[in-house]
C-alpha cells in the first residue's frame, strides 16, 4: 500500500512537469522524442524517489538515459542530476540516502562501469573493470557493492587433444563464457566471492551483505 501511494505521488509530481498545449498534428518523429521512465528506486526514508529518465538524442540518433530525482510529496520539481548522456540504469540508493549507484557508459566507447552519483556532486567511479561489469547489486547494511564481470574457461577432457588438432572448429571448441563475483566496499579493494566456472545470469545480495 506504501510502494502504490509513492509511485502515485511521484507519478503526478513528474507528469504535471510533462503536459503541454500540442502545436501540430502528430508526426512519426513525434514518437521518438517521447520521453519515458524505464526504472525508479525508492530513498531509504520513502522521502524520495530517483528515476531513469530515456530521451531522444537527435545527433547521436538514439535514445539515452539519465538520472533524475524528485521528492514524493510533489512540492518541488523534479532535479537532474546526470547530464553527460551515459546511459544511466539500474538505480539504487545508498544506505545513507545521500547517492544513488547506477551502471553507466562514461566517456567515448567506455566499458559499463558502476558509478556513485551524490545527490549534490558529480559522479564518482566504483569500479574500474577493463572488460566492463555484466551487473551489480548493493547491500545497504554492510554499504558493501556487488558485482559480476565475463570471463573464459577451457574445458578440459576427452576431446582436449583433438581440439588442438582441428584448431579452427566451429563448435565443441571447449571455451565457455562464465562470471566472476566480486565485492567492494568504499575506499577498499575489490574481493572475489565467487568463481566456479558457471555464468550467472542474475543475482540478488542481501541487506547485510552475507
Amino acid at each position: 500500500m506504501r510502494r502504490a501511494l509513492v509511485l502515485c505521488l511521484f507519478v503526478l509530481a513528474v507528469g504535471r512537469l510533462a503536459a503541454a498545449d500540442r502545436t501540430h498534428d502528430i508526426t512519426p518523429a513525434d514518437y521518438a522524442t517521447v520521453n519515458s521512465i524505464t526504472e525508479i528506486a525508492l530513498s531509504p526514508d520513502g522521502k524520495q524517489v530517483a528515476y531513469t529518465l530515456a530521451t531522444w538524442d537527435k545527433k547521436a540518433d538514439k535514445r539515452v538515459t539519465e538520472l533524475w530525482v524528485v521528492g514524493t510529496d510533489g512540492k518541488d520539481p523534479p532535479k537532474q542530476l546526470t547530464r553527460d548522456k551515459a546511459n544511466d540504469r539500474h538505480p539504487k540508493w545508498s544506505a545513507d540516502g545521500k547517492a544513488i549507484y547506477v551502471m553507466s557508459n562514461r566517456g567515448e566507447k567506455a566499458k559499463p562501469q558502476v558509478w556513485k552519483v551524490p545527490l549534490d556532486g558529480k559522479p564518482e567511479a566504483v569500479t574500474t573493470v577493463k572488460a566492463g561489469v555484466v551487473a551489480f547489486d548493493y547491500a545497504p547494511k554492510a554499504d558493501a557493492l556487488f558485482y559480476t564481470v565475463d570471463d573464459s574457461v577451457t574445458d578440459k577432457g576427452d576431446f582436449a587433444e583433438l581440439r588442438k588438432k582441428f584448431a579452427k572448429i566451429e563448435y565443441g571448441h571447449g571455451t565457455r563464457t562464465v562470471s566472476k563475483l566480486s565485492r567492494v566496499e568504499p575506499g577498499g579493494e575489490p574481493k572475489e566471492v565467487y568463481a566456479e566456472g558457471r555464468y550467472i545470469r542474475e543475482f540478488a545480495v542481501t541487506q547485510d551483505g552475507k
